[in-house]
Order: structure tokens, then sequence, then C-alpha cells
């Protein structure tokens, strides 16, 4: 049982690690100019399995037993475990070619503009 605790305990974990770390910043990386539209779908998606957990452990635990309550944790933690993997396998940092801004010449680097800087010679103010 202890073992099981640990197991759950350190796939909560990763999840954390991988929810605050990576999934939020990673659909701003490769979404671009979607990124609002994109993290909403995701979100949606991702909140399904909130919205049905409780009746899937319902129907899963119907008796209440140990072995059955075991069976639901098992089933979270192996879907934990698969989201975890395919994340990994498949997030990418890069800017994917349909969202990028159709109008927009730049690489992507912002070029500094020096005649911001420099001053008026009338009034001696820097513009």
């Amino acid at each position: 049982n202890d073992i099981l605790f640990h197991f759950i305990y350190l796939v909560l974990r990763f999840s954390g690690i991988m929810i605050s770390g990576s999934y939020i910043v990673n659909v701003g990386d490769f979404s671009g100019i979607y990124s609002g539209i994109v993290f909403a779908i995701c979100n949606t998606v991702s909140s399904f399995g909130g919205f049905c957990a409780p009746y899937i452990t319902n129907v899963i635990t119907r008796h209440k037993t140990t072995a059955q309550w075991r069976i639901a944790f098992l089933s979270y933690t192996g879907s934990f475990i698969i989201s975890f993997i395919v994340f990994i396998l498949l997030a990418q940092g890069e800017i994917q070619p349909w969202a990028k801004d159709k109008n927009d010449n730049s690489d992507g680097d912002v070029e500094l503009r020096k005649d911001l800087f420099e001053s008026d010679d009338k009034n001696d103010i820097v513009t």
C-alpha cells in the first residue's frame, strides 16, 4: 500500500511540473497569434476529464471495496502517465507555420531603433 501511495504522489508531482512549467508556456510557444483560441480549446478538452471523473469513479467503486478504489486510483495514475509521455514526445517549442502572422515579415527578433534614443540638437531633448 505504501508503494502505491508513493507512486501516486510522484505522478501528481510530475503532473504539477508538467502543467505549471510547460503546458501553459508551450501553448503560447507553438500557437503564436492564436494562443488564446488554442489555450481555450486545450482547457475545454482537459476540463472534460475533471467533469467526468466523479461519474467514472462512482461506476468503478460501486461497492466501495478497497480493490475497486485501487482500480480507480491506478486508472487515474495511468491516465496521468500516458498524458505525461505523450506531452514529452509531441510537445514542440517552435511556432507553427499556421500560427504566424501573415503581415509580419520579421523573423521574430526585436530590432532596436536607434533613432528613438538620439537627442534633438535644438532642445537637447531625448526623443
